[in-house]
């Protein structure tokens, strides 16, 4: 059962076709023989299978192709993968979007991913199949004509709105860039730049302002941390350290052992 040459539990069941009885022989003849069988028609099923999956990721490609996916464009990816606890049918399930850096082949694209540390600018590409990703829709500018007649509007500005509700506090902070976040005593910070190419400080996060580089940083961060759960076995290098400082402490031990005892 276990070695160079392992078998299923219905082969391995299976009796040996040499014997001196020809009536046993023969029924175990018989028995091979649909075991044979069978396996030839599960792989005929298999290949199937695998035949009518193509031929439904293929119908559902746009006929031009153009419209397909292509080298620069942004996608969403589909996984299927979320935390422990929490329920599949509320997560959000399409991450992203990502760059397409390569087509290698037709069907599968290469994606560009970027680490989300500060310091470490490192990226790895990962190649995912075409069934799991969608273009990012690039909706059209609004219109911007203005209009030669205003529509009535039976609303009366002054009684509802001051007369400053439409200007910016100069006290209010702006947020002009951001780029790490940490936990300090429970408090949520986040480096930020508060002038336009102004020096970076840290700023806890109830004392900023609403904006959407706020929002942007945060569902990049979740994004990514999502996608690293399929690839970050590939990353982490082994860590033998351990295993080193054990055979120090064997050695250490061994030699304490020789010494005389009192």
């Amino acid at each position: 059962m276990h070695g160079w040459d392992p078998f299923t539990t219905i082969t391995a069941s299976l009796p040996a076709t040499k014997s001196g009885d020809h009536e046993a022989n023969r029924w175990r003849s018989q028995l091979h023989q649909q075991h044979v069988f069978c396996k030839a028609m599960a792989h005929d099923l298999l290949c199937q299978a695998v035949k009518r999956r193509a031929e439904a990721h293929n119908a559902q490609l746009p006929p031009a192709v153009d419209e397909r996916i292509k080298v620069g464009d942004l996608v969403w990816v589909y996984i299927d993968q979320v935390k422990s606890g929490v329920k599949k049918k509320l997560a959000h399930l399409w991450h992203g979007p990502f760059c397409v850096l390569d087509k290698k082949h037709d069907y599968a694209s290469v994606l560009e991913i970027q680490g989300r540390l500060a310091l470490r600018n490192h990226r790895f590409h990962a190649e995912v199949h075409d069934s799991r990703l969608k273009p990012q829709r690039v909706f059209q500018l609004r219109p911007t004509e203005r209009m030669d007649s205003q529509p009535p509007v039976d609303f009366d500005k002054g009684l509802y709105l001051p007369p400053d509700s439409f200007e910016p506090d100069p006290d209010e902070p702006q947020v002009f860039g951001i780029r790490a976040v940490r936990y300090t005593d429970h408090i949520k910070e986040y480096e930020v730049q508060l002038e336009p190419d102004g020096a970076w400080t840290w700023v806890a996060a109830i004392s900023l302002p609403a904006s959407t580089l706020v929002y942007e940083f945060e569902r990049d961060l979740l994004h990514l941390d999502r996608l690293n759960m399929m690839v970050q076995t590939d990353f982490v290098p082994p860590n033998n350290d351990e295993d080193e400082d054990e055979t120090k402490s064997e050695a250490g031990g061994g030699e304490e052992d020789d010494l005389p005892r009192a």
